[in-house]
């Protein structure tokens, strides 16, 4: 038996199949006339994977260059299109790799297009909200952080997120509002950090109408970006001096870049046993559980995401920067961004998408609740993750992963609409008391209730004298009562280069990798801490740093 399938949903097209589809079909319509490919692969690919030519001491004069070019670009996702555009109209020509052969844009093109942001020229306009700065910003995610990451990238990056979404929409993106990221009381937040920042636009999103599309319609503009799909890099090179000169591909052919190379491909992501290596708990919890048939429809991420950047970055002496926060979220969607109170503060009603949270409580399997349920959802699965781990979780055994939701009739419906019943999924259970569902649970039944009439009591107050817990504070007391297992649905993770506010690559002996730049989640342990920050951190980072990688390598004198 396959742990906890949705009957009937793990073979429908979700929000994930349905994007890429679109995807494929942009890459083969509009896209064409821009998009080569390389040559079939053969047998050398393997070998070119496990014995490069050579990543250090190359004498340019002895390669065979099949591609010469100014700036090569690994990885066609927001951070690599936007170095592509930046450093194309800075004059260079750019070669852009990407690893798979039809879908352009990768995790980026598969995602909602939010953007997390301060200060952009019509949040008041489309939110409501007059006076945020990207200080204000950047002291609440600096908190979230808990100081992990690179503080400066952080910092810097809330400082010109407002500028980064301005130039998005100079690209020809647009917004219809922004919502607030519910607060985390254990980081020092206040009502004060409850700010309009995931700025979002709902009618035009994913690879089609969305912000890749948007990406990716300006670099068919510009004559002087050529990409190659269905390329995949192996290996980076690097002359005698240490300076970085091109990129050897899969099928063993070779790329010369004259000015430098800008690494903008994925993490780790799909690969469970790098994620063992490199110690990235919570991807391991979320893969673990995935892989055993827990899936969460509509968290959209690419299968050929599976570490490569990494790989080549640490046989080429790269320092790395890794953080455990994983963009992770569930099929429930715990955690969700919400008006959080905005109408009042404000005292108008304002135009915030609203995705409150769900009438449920989490517990772990002893039956206790174990964090703010109601904060930002990447801090959510991070305590989710953590909780499991506490509890005895072995990727061996996915059960021993489990954290539940538990509701009652009045929270059924909401789970019902995701596909969640008895009926249809083999970790729904319901019962007609609390206690009943401790078997499903595996817990000591008075320990379940205690902690229920615990909740109740706090909802009769008020207050979650616990945890904070603020939003849906309704008792669990109408029978039938319900459990349901999380279902984590991993969409990317952080962990890759160390780099710096220039985006270049660190080396082992601390200093910049000459004419190695990086952009997106390979750098995204820079700009990360235990949790992901929630919707728009990540593009809004790919915008930030591919953007300055860009110009930076495009302002480089060519090494010939």
């Amino acid at each position: 038996m396959e742990y906890g399938k949705c009957r009937g949903i793990e073979r429908g097209m979700g929000r994930r199949d349905f994007l890429k589809a679109a995807t494929l079909l942009g890459a083969t319509a509009a896209g064409a006339g821009m998009l080569a490919g390389c040559a079939p692969k053969s047998a050398s690919e393997a070998q070119a994977q496990t014995a490069p030519a050579a990543t250090g001491g190359l004498d340019p004069a002895d390669v065979d260059w099949k591609y010469e070019t100014d700036v090569v670009i690994v990885g066609s996702g927001s951070g690599g299109t936007c170095a592509a555009i930046e450093a194309a109209e800075a004059g260079a020509d750019v070669v852009v790799f990407e690893k798979d052969k039809a879908m352009y844009g990768g995790n980026s093109a598969l995602c909602g297009g939010y953007m997390l942001a301060a200060g952009w020229s019509t949040q008041e306009e489309i939110t409501g909200y007059a006076g945020d700065t990207g200080e204000a910003f950047a002291n609440q995610m600096l908190r979230w952080s808990q100081g992990l990451g690179n503080q400066d990238m952080i910092r810097e990056a809330c400082l010109r997120s407002g500028e980064a979404v301005d130039w998005m929409m100079d690209t020809g993106r647009t917004y219809e509002g922004a919502s607030p990221l519910p607060p985390v009381w254990s980081c020092g937040d206040t009502e004060a950090d409850v700010v309009p920042r995931s700025v979002y636009n709902h009618n035009a999103y994913g690879a089609t109408e969305g912000h890749m599309a948007t990406l990716k319609k300006r670099a068919e503009s510009l004559s002087n970006i050529e990409i190659e799909m269905g390329c995949e890099v192996a290996h980076i090179l690097k002359n005698a001096e240490g300076s970085v000169i091109g990129v050897q591909l899969a099928d063993g052919s070779f790329a010369k870049a004259r000015k430098g190379v800008v690494m903008a491909c994925a993490s780790v992501d799909n690969n469970l046993e790098m994620s063992k290596d490199l110690g990235l708990m919570q991807n391991v919890w979320g893969l673990t559980l995935e892989g055993a048939g827990l899936l969460a429809p509509g968290n959209p991420d690419m299968d050929s995401n599976t570490g490569d950047g990494v790989r080549m970055l640490r046989e080429i002496g790269a320092e790395l920067c890794m953080q455990q926060a994983v963009c992770m979220n569930d099929s429930i969607y715990v955690g969700g961004i919400s008006d959080w109170g905005m109408s009042e503060i404000l005292g108008k009603d304002v135009n915030i998408h609203d995705s409150s949270n769900i009438d449920a409580i989490l517990v772990d399997k002893t039956g206790r609740r174990f964090c703010q349920d109601d904060a930002e959802w990447g801090y959510v699965m991070h305590e989710c993750a953590q909780a499991a781990w506490k509890q005895g979780f072995t990727p061996d055994d996915p059960t021993t992963g489990y954290i539940f939701y538990v509701y009652d009739a009045t929270g059924a419906p909401f789970f019902e609409m995701k596909g969640h019943t008895p009926d249809t999924c083999d970790t729904t259970f319901s019962a007609d008391s609390v206690d009943g569902l401790a078997e499903f649970i595996g817990c000591d039944p008075t320990a379940l209730a205690s902690e229920v009439e615990r909740w109740n009591s706090f909802c009769e107050a008020g207050l979650d004298a616990d945890f904070g817990r603020r939003a849906n504070m309704a008792p669990i007391a109408t029978p039938p009562f319900y459990c349901d297992v999380v279902r984590p649905g991993p969409m990317g993770t952080f962990a890759g280069a160390k780099s710096n506010v220039e985006a270049e690559i660190i080396g082992l002996d601390g200093n910049p990798i000459p004419r190695l730049y990086g952009a997106g989640c390979i750098i995204g342990g820079n700009v990360s801490g235990a949790f992901y920050f929630g919707c728009g951190w990540s593009i809004t980072n790919t915008v930030v740093w591919g953007r300055e990688a860009g110009r930076n390598v495009a302002a480089l004198e060519p090494w010939e």
